[in-house]
């Protein structure tokens, strides 16, 4: 699709001092993510805490050449440039065109819980005998779907997505977008019960997503569920049950699933029998037999089927390494995504990524070649590849490459052990098994851990600042190293998210920090006197809470030609530190 043409389908205004038929391959709405390749569009969003209007100019010196906007820009260079009243609504068209030309078959999944894990595990049961496009990881929100819609194509059999909503009347967007065939209801539970009246209110507004859908799956054992779909939902309907309430019975057993199905029984064989495990794999079930898969192929899905990990996982490793473990699926649309988050990691300067084939995507020449210009501009310095598609395609790719067409021959070569004091990514299609070579490379741990997930605490983040005034600033401390969860990592995905203060209890930790990259305002709030000179040296900004700490650091930053940039603590009444009303 060209710029041009995303105009028309926008409706927006267009200008244009660049090349009109630029053909636009890429959509980027992070300035942070920009690749500023000559096929990538920039959406510059509006909202409450951002602006993607302020970063445009910068882009545009960058590199940029494609950009939606909707407030008027200064612009210079030869750029393409379309203006629309929302950019958030132009991207929803853009979606919609594209689902609309779209001829295959689209999956809708939405619910409580699990529609990730029901999104993926179908993928895999679906991969044998079809090409499928999934969203990649929990791309469900109004800005999540259209870029998850983006890239469907005639390449493509089948599309699954996923529609999550946290208050009333947000699904209709997304119905619109998705229009799904065949709709998956995996549950109802508490998520976002503080935004609805009531439960029937949340399935109802949930329901949308499948109003103009030819049948749904879901569990029938849930009455409320149940009775609220008999009565809204006018398709056909693939309940099953556990015990006698539905026509499509699903039975656990010692080693997996019996499973009735238009009057035929079959035994499946999975591992995956916990409640949550078992209710998500008996929607896949019901819907790859729906789609018409035999029961050998799904038994084979089957037995690649893991339990995922919702998130990357960053591990300290033998030799002096870092690892970033995504081993549990390999696709397009998700590496980028990946590799921003190692960009996020600055511990390292060699970084290397191990990648395995694109089972589960359609891929040519051309992608490697795309693929190799996303590793060079990510900094990527060494590169190993497993599996056949990959090494065919070797030719492909200009940075230092070891290809292998295994795991197996991986693991007995000599690279792996050559790997020191490098940011190691590991992603990797299930079948590949790299979680070996994670295992390989990955520090010992104890069996007793601690973790810490990086994407609730961004979550958190995003949800206080939904309660406060757009100009109001967010410091946020992390004494005492973040208390043993690792103030590193921390202070890297909060500055990367824009916290604008970081506090620590002591300089030490400040000055740590700073040795591992962090950049972000630092306040330390108690700073001893012979500090001083430490606080200078890191840039580091003291809390001041008596008269003689002022009158020493004062004369210290005077000494040195530089401005004391204080914080003082103020006394309100617990007696402790802080200055006096008197002494103000």
């Amino acid at each position: 699709m060209n710029i041009q043409e995303i105009a028309d389908i926008t409706g927006g205004e267009f200008s244009s001092q660049g090349n009109k038929s630029t053909v636009i391959d890429s959509l980027c709405f992070d300035s942070r993510l920009a690749t500023h390749e000559p096929g990538e569009l920039f959406i510059a969003l509006k909202g409450k805490h951002h602006n993607g209007h302020e970063f445009v100019e910068q882009l545009a010196k960058k590199g940029g050449k494609n950009f939606l906007i909707e407030e008027p820009v200064d612009f210079r260079g030869s750029l393409n440039v379309i203006q629309v009243d929302s950019s958030l609504n132009a991207l929803h068209k853009l979606a919609r065109f594209k689902r609309k030309e779209f001829s295959g078959t689209v999956i809708g999944i939405t619910g409580s819980n699990g529609k990730t894990i029901v999104k993926e595990w179908l993928t895999i049961l679906l991969s044998g005998t079809k090409k499928v496009l999934s969203s990649p990881k929990s791309y469900n929100s109004q800005l999540g779907v259209p870029l998850s819609v983006w890239p469907l194509n005639s390449s493509y059999e089948i599309g699954i997505f996923e529609a999550g909503i946290s208050r009333p009347a947000e699904m209709d967007f997304l119905e619109r977008i998705l229009s799904p065939e065949i709709g998956i209801f995996t549950n109802i539970g508490s998520a976002h019960d503080e935004n609805f009246q009531s439960t029937e209110q949340k399935i109802r507004e949930k329901l949308v997503l499948f109003k103009h859908c030819k049948c749904l799956i879901y569990d029938a054992d849930d009455s409320q569920l149940t009775s609220l779909i008999e009565q809204e939902f006018k398709g056909e309907k693939l309940a099953w049950s556990r015990f006698s309430n539905a026509s499509i019975l699903a039975i656990r057993k010692e080693k997996g699933i019996e499973l009735k199905w238009k009057g035929e029984l079959f035994d499946l064989e999975t591992s995956l029998l916990d409640d949550a495990s078992f209710q998500n794999i008996t929607h896949c079930i019901v819907a790859a037999l729906h789609l018409g898969c035999d029961i050998s192929t799904i038994q084979d899905g089957l037995l690649k089927i893991k339990p995922i990990k919702m998130r990357l996982e960053l591990k300290k490793g033998i030799q002096g390494n870092y690892i970033i473990d995504d081993t549990y699926n390999n696709d397009l649309a998700g590496l980028t995504k990946t590799l921003n988050f190692m960009d996020q990691q600055r511990s390292k300067e060699k970084k290397t990524v191990i990648l395995s084939d694109f089972i589960q995507s359609k891929v040519s020449s051309q992608d490697f070649e795309k693929l190799n210009e996303l590793l060079v501009s990510k900094g990527i310095r060494k590169f190993i590849a497993v599996g056949p598609q990959l090494e065919s395609n070797q030719q492909a790719f200009t940075i230092d490459s070891h290809f292998f067409p295994s795991t197996e021959s991986l693991i007995q070569s000599d690279v792996l052990e050559a790997c020191e004091n490098e940011l190691i990514l590991i992603k990797g299609a299930r079948q590949f098994a790299l979680e070996r070579v994670s295992l390989i490379l990955a520090e010992k741990a104890h069996k007793t851990q601690l973790e810490v997930n990086l994407d609730a605490l961004k979550h958190n983040l995003n949800f206080y600042r939904s309660l406060l005034k757009p100009d109001t600033r967010v410091m946020a401390v992390i004494k005492a190293f973040a208390y043993g969860s690792g103030s590193t990592e921390v202070a890297r995905l909060l500055e990367y998210n824009k916290v604008d203060y970081l506090a620590v209890a002591y300089a030490d930790e400040g000055i740590s920090l700073r040795k591992e990259g962090i950049q972000s305002p630092i306040m330390v709030m108690n700073p001893a006197e012979d500090d001083a000179y430490g606080i200078i040296k890191y840039n580091l900004e003291p809390e001041i809470y008596s008269v003689g700490q002022l009158i020493h650091f004062h004369s210290v930053f005077q000494s040195l030609g530089r401005t004391l940039p204080v914080h003082l603590i103020i006394n309100t009444g617990m007696n402790r530190l802080g200055f006096n009303s008197d002494q103000i």
